[in-house]
């Protein structure tokens, strides 16, 4: 995929271009998926591809948190296969292209599962603090995943051992370290007018129960049929053939007790109906990208559900599914990015031309000022994508607004001068009223065509664009 991308995924470049500020939020989100995305941009020294390797960086995080925690219930040899059937389980397969709080809350609820279990369930006291760490992670990815945290939480308590635990400071300490790292958030929420929260609100449907039932359970429908792949795996495993000798290798291992079984099969089955509840509850909207994280622990719930000793049949067979499992994703998604542009719809995201525009607009920008590209002001796509892609590594000023990107004053805009862009669609070449209104006085030029990465049958990008240069230049 990292091939056949021109530009991230718009979510993430909303992400990115607010992210890479360290700010302690955002209008839309918490800051976390912005952070991790800024950090992936200045590792790989601005290049696009950093942004989709640390989705898969992401993955493998998870797939490894999933492992030692599936090793240390059920053993290592079921614990490997229980990690190898996720690649059965669609919702963590087809994934985004680019890391999203979505795909980035599958490791941390991974990770957070592993750490309890450690320090609950096998007494290993240190990973309280890493309990904590992961508690503050969850949330300031997305205010929703503390019904994960939630879950991980209940998993513990489904056995009277694990209820145990909480009649020690331990996990009480825990909680109020979490809420001591995520205190910074919550007061940067509180003194900026709870814009992630008017965020969340302004998502909130209409309080129509009957579609929010039919739209969260059509989700859990979708969820539970993004298995088919992990069951016909599972029965070409252990379901024996009549030719079949006493030559078939078999995963045994030692049984589990009460706490890790439950714990386990509660990690497995409780996330997806318990976020499809409280989101019918709050009223919010049933999205697809939600069940990525849901079911990290699918594979090992099945392999608990097929008992102490799990016979491999077939499995040269087996083996070829998995491949074929894995590499159909990113084969099929890389076809159909190349196959789009010739068919009929509108030009996909990641084929908008970024790279091209930006080395135009910066090379005219350093042409016409004898300065570097410091500020784009645009909306978050055109001049966003521009952003980040430009060499100049300039500031995006959001659709010419201050008070939606306060870190750039008028100070440094007049200092710096800025480039104004937005895209032209239809016959209207004007800029937005948000752009004319913060700029009345800007020179606009005429406009620049750029063809799509992958060109196809895509009418060429229009960009209008103005310069304002900086004070005395």
């Amino acid at each position: 995929m990292l091939l056949v991308q021109a530009s991230p995924p718009r979510e993430v470049v909303e992400a990115l271009v607010i992210g890479r500020e360290s700010l302690l939020g955002t209008p839309a989100h918490p800051p976390l998926t912005g952070w991790v995305l800024g950090f992936a941009y200045w590792l790989g020294g601005g290049r696009l591809w950093a942004l989709s390797l640390a989705g898969v960086l992401a993955d493998a995080v998870a797939l490894w948190a999933v492992f030692r925690l599936a090793r240390g219930i059920v053993g290592e040899r079921q614990g490997a296969f229980a990690t190898v059937l996720l690649a059965g389980v669609a919702w963590v397969t087809w994934l985004p292209p680019a890391l999203s709080p979505d795909r980035l809350l599958l490791p941390l609820f991974a990770l957070t599962a592993l750490h309890l279990w450690r320090a609950a369930g096998q007494g290993r006291r240190l990973y309280w603090g890493l309990v904590a760490l992961d508690l503050a992670l969850l949330v300031i990815t997305k205010y929703s995943a503390a019904v994960l945290a939630g879950v991980v939480v209940l998993a513990l308590a489904a056995a009277p051992k694990g209820r145990a635990v909480f009649r020690r400071p331990e996990p009480w300490g825990a909680v109020a370290v979490a809420a001591a790292l995520i205190w910074p958030h919550i007061l940067w929420v509180a003194t900026d007018d709870g814009l992630p929260f008017d965020h969340a609100v302004g998502s909130l449907g209409a309080p129509d129960l009957v579609g929010a039932a039919e739209a969260w359970g059509g989700l859990l429908l979708l969820g539970v049929l993004g298995h088919a792949a992990l069951a016909v795996l599972v029965a070409l495993a252990v379901v024996p053939r009549r030719s079949e000798g006493d030559t078939v290798p078999v995963f045994p291992r030692p049984e589990p007790d009460i706490t890790a079984r439950r714990f386990a099969l509660t990690l497995a089955l409780a996330p997806a109906p318990a976020v499809a509840m409280a989101g019918f509850v709050l009223g919010l909207p049933a999205k697809t990208e939600t069940l990525v994280p849901l079911f990290a622990f699918s594979g090992l719930g099945a392999v608990l559900l097929l008992g102490p000793a799990i016979p491999l049949y077939r499995h040269a067979l087996v083996g070829r599914a998995l491949v074929l499992a894995t590499l159909a994703p990113p084969a099929v998604a890389a076809m159909m990015a190349v196959a789009a542009p010739y068919g009929r719809g509108p030009g996909a995201d990641t084929n908008w031309p970024s790279g091209e525009i930006a080395g135009w607009f910066t090379e005219v920008y350093r042409i016409r000022t004898g300065q570097p590209l410091a500020i784009v002001a645009g909306d978050v796509w055109t001049g966003g994508t521009l952003a980040l892609a430009s060499r100049d590594r300039p500031q995006l000023l959001l659709d010419g607004n201050p008070a939606r990107t306060p870190w750039i004053t008028e100070e440094t805009v007049a200092q710096a001068g800025v480039l104004v862009v937005w895209r032209i669609e239809g016959a209207n070449p004007h800029p937005p009223v948000s752009l004319r209104t913060r700029f009345p006085g800007m020179t606009i030029e005429a406009p620049r065509s750029f063809d799509w990465a992958i060109k196809g049958r895509l009418p060429p990008v229009r960009i209008g664009w103005a310069v304002i240069p900086p004070q005395g230049g």
